[in-house]
């Protein structure tokens, strides 16, 4: 969850071939803390930081895991450029519970408000960085297959 980067872990982190998948539910301290009660998000960020830069040095994989819900599906735009400019992965996990955070259950003019507003981004990118595209593909993945499939099944 990126609470925690030590001296220990840096050194499991260049002895072990592993990649990174770091947590991250939102990109402003307020909602984040909301989402991850107790957590820090400064800390948080700027373990993200160092972990990036573990994995540039040692070339390993990072990715942000976010998980779309009420209180953060219009950052998810902001997700993909922050991680662009991170040059690391992105992935949207889909949130089935809690049904007060999940976005599945919404009335259907509320899914089409958040699929319309997702739609309808653009993104400026490198397109021969694999991250960038990837992440824009991804985005767009999460859009039109996950989003509005609940818009079409939604009542």
């Amino acid at each position: 969850n990126g609470t925690v980067f030590s001296k220990v872990v840096q050194r499991y982190f260049e002895k072990i071939n592993i990649n990174i998948n770091l947590s991250l539910d939102s990109l402003t301290k307020e909602i984040y803390e909301s989402i991850r009660v107790n957590s820090n998000f400064e800390l948080v960020t700027g373990n993200l930081m160092k972990f990036r830069d573990l994995c540039k040095k040692y070339d390993r994989n990072m990715c942000i895991m976010t998980n779309p819900m009420r209180m953060n599906w219009h950052e998810l735009p902001n997700f993909v450029r922050y991680a662009n400019e991170r040059d690391v992965h992105l992935w949207f996990n889909t949130i089935q519970r809690p049904l007060h955070v999940a976005l599945w259950n919404l009335p259907k003019p509320e899914i089409e408000k958040i699929y319309d507003f997702l739609k309808n981004q653009t993104f400026e990118y490198d397109e021969n960085n694999k991250w960038h595209r990837g992440n824009v593909w991804d985005y767009f993945q999460f859009v039109d297959r996950q989003i509005k499939t609940w818009r079409d099944q939604s009542g």
